[in-house]
């Protein structure tokens, strides 16, 4: 997915994120632990990091994101549970 407003990580520059495979139930279950692991287990924090996984980004990238792509991702991960 082309962001609509780029960010910049470590010097680089984010132009496209992108799901690199489909979600399993493990994926979920592993989001949670990292989540309790940074002392932060609400549900935002949850799903930064199995977003973070699905891309295979850190969960900085995530939260660096404008939420207008943000938005867009959450809709693009519902939309494999919904297949």
């Amino acid at each position: 997915m082309k962001l609509k407003y780029p960010i910049d990580i470590d010097g680089e520059r984010v132009e496209e994120l992108g799901f690199k495979r489909r979600p399993l139930a493990r994926d979920s279950r592993d989001a949670v632990r990292q989540a309790r692991r940074t002392g932060d287990d609400s549900e935002a924090s949850r799903e930064i990091h199995l977003f973070a996984n699905l891309l295979e980004v850190s969960p900085e990238t995530i939260e660096a994101m404008d939420m207008a792509d943000y938005g867009r991702l959450q809709t693009e991960y519902l939309d494999f549970l919904a297949a």
